[in-house]
């Protein structure tokens, strides 16, 4: 199964930045008024496969469409993604709210159930066509749908945006996102009693810290990392999406059994922050997810990078162009199988994944701490569009 993955657009409108409808220096340089594929990142999807695109299941918007929850850049950015899916032959498009995508404010509270009211009468249908999905997700803030053996789990994790007495009160609650009492046991009894296999669950806002290095802020979800446990809990293969942070990563939730796969996929095309002016890029994914592997969450997701007028392949130190996801893996164990295979001269990837099926699982970044526990075996690995190509003999 695939799936086209896309978070926090902030595209903006000329008209309304030549109006300074805009407050502050954040944002995007995606113009909606452009119809031109290399200055709309957007309608540039297709070009990023040199081949014919593979087939994708559906594409996913994580949120934040449009930037400071201006409707018409909102309603044309919400037109591109089915204009692409169109292209791209993808049945079906998912959405959840962003903050950017309501008035959160308390300044806004006059205003909010107004923008609330627009969401739910655009065209297409928001977040999703279906009359029922739609119908629970604004009505209680958890929708399902089942496609094939994948059941998506959409939450709107804004629903409580744009209340509070104050400024002050009304800030702690947009600054993150909530997940209710009542929408967790929705979550939970909808996965205890659907027949699926594997579980996709998107939202806009992180549920916990993105990583414990870079990620600095204590902006995470109050109770996210027990909503973590609790659907880790029920055993089975759960896939968190999330957009929101500007910061992408992939990683194992630290529990459950198996761990659901929690990824940040946020940014497509928002300017940097000032703390993020190094090793920041926008990017879109393509989610590969293996529904034949059946002990735990497995897959690889596939990125490109927007250089200013076209896509490329990532490059990214933390999301290259090819991530795989499922077990985590010994790197020396690894080694120490490869140096089993006999080998003349070279072995090719198909050998090399034919007998050490964890390969798969290895990501680029540990290429370089296996080549070394190779070493003693006098043996190279090779990779090549971030995946290992070949092993040869030193």
């Amino acid at each position: 199964m695939r799936l086209l993955v896309i978070s926090d657009i902030h595209c903006l409108s000329k008209d309304i930045e030549q109006g300074k409808g805009y407050a502050g220096p954040t944002g995007s340089d995606f113009f909606i008024e452009e119809r031109n594929a290399r200055r709309n990142p957007i309608l540039a999807i297709p070009n990023a496969w040199k081949d014919t695109p593979p087939k994708i299941d559906a594409l996913i918007c994580l949120g934040d469409l449009a930037h400071q929850s201006k409707r018409l850049p909102f309603l044309q950015a919400w037109h591109d993604l089915h204009q692409l899916a169109d292209i791209l032959n993808i049945p079906d498009v998912f959405a959840v709210t962003g903050n950017h995508d309501i008035l959160s404010r308390a300044e806004d509270v006059l205003d909010a159930e107004t923008r609330l009211e627009f969401l739910q009468t655009v065209s297409p249908d928001f977040p999703y066509r279906d009359y029922d999905f739609k119908k629970d997700y604004f009505g209680t803030g958890v929708a399902t749908k089942e496609l094939g053996s994948c059941c998506i789990i959409a939450i709107d994790t804004c629903r409580t945006h744009g209340l509070g007495s104050s400024a002050e009160t009304s800030k702690q609650i947009w600054e993150i996102g909530h997940i209710s009492t009542t929408m967790r046991e929705k979550v939970i009894a909808a996965i205890k009693a659907s027949e699926a296999t594997h579980y996709l669950i998107m939202m806009h806002h992180h549920p916990d810290r993105v990583d414990d290095i870079n990620d600095i802020h204590t902006d995470a979800m109050k109770d996210g990392a027990e909503f973590l446990r609790d659907i880790g809990g029920i055993g089975k293969k759960c896939i968190v999406l999330h957009g929101h942070k500007h910061q992408v990563h992939l990683k194992h939730s630290l529990h459950g059994s198996p761990p659901p796969i929690v990824f940040s996929a946020a940014t497509f095309a928002s300017k940097p922050y000032p703390s993020q002016s190094r090793g920041f890029e926008n990017l879109f994914h393509v989610i590969e997810i293996d529904l034949n592997e059946q002990r735990f969450p497995a897959g690889a997701v596939y990125s490109w990078n927007w250089n200013g007028a076209q896509w490329g392949e990532s490059k990214h130190v933390d999301m290259p162009h090819y991530v795989p996801f499922g077990r985590q893996v010994d790197v020396c164990e690894i080694a120490k199988t490869l140096s089993e295979i006999v080998i003349t001269s070279k072995v090719t990837a198909a050998e090399l994944h034919e007998k050490c099926p964890d390969l798969k699982f290895l990501h680029i970044n540990q290429v370089d701490a296996l080549n070394e526990a190779l070493k003693p075996f006098k043996r190279t690995v090779y990779p090549k569009h971030s995946k290992i190509d070949a092993m040869l003999e030193d």
